[in-house]
C-alpha cells in the first residue's frame, strides 16, 4: 500500500472574512483547528471547513462526472440528512457551487 504525503501550508483567514464567506456560501462552516492538531498549528486557529468536495481533472471522462451528479441528485435528501451542517443548504448549491465553470452535465441543462 502506498501512502500519499502532502505538505500542508496553513493560511490565516481573518475572522470577519470567515463570517462573510460562511454567510454567502452555506456549504462552508466556521471551525477551530486546535493547537497541535496539525503540523505547524501551535495555537487554536479559526478557519473554514467543507464537508465534501468532488474534484475531477480534464482527463476524467465527462460521463463519469455526469453519472456522479445524477447519483447525488437522486439521493440528495438522504445525503443532506447525514450531517447537520448540510440541512439548510439549498439543493442547487450541491451541484452549481462545486462544478467547474463551463461544465454542463445533463442534470444541469
Amino acid at each position: 500500500m502506498t501512502l500519499l504525503q502532502l505538505k500542508v501550508i496553513n493560511v490565516t483567514i481573518e475572522s470577519d472574512k470567515i463570517d462573510l464567506l460562511v454567510k454567502n456560501s452555506p456549504q462552508f462552516k466556521k471551525v477551530v483547528l486546535e493547537a497541535g492538531g496539525y503540523p505547524g498549528i501551535t495555537e487554536d486557529q479559526e478557519t473554514v471547513a467543507i464537508s465534501a468536495i468532488f474534484v475531477a481533472g480534464k482527463s476524467v471522462d465527462k460521463k463519469i462526472v455526469e453519472n456522479f451528479l445524477a447519483h447525488l441528485d437522486s439521493r440528495l435528501s438522504r445525503f443532506k440528512s447525514s450531517d447537520p451542517v448540510l440541512y439548510d443548504i439549498e439543493d442547487s448549491e450541491f451541484t452549481t457551487g462545486f462544478v467547474i465553470p463551463g461544465f454542463k452535465s445533463d442534470t444541469q441543462k
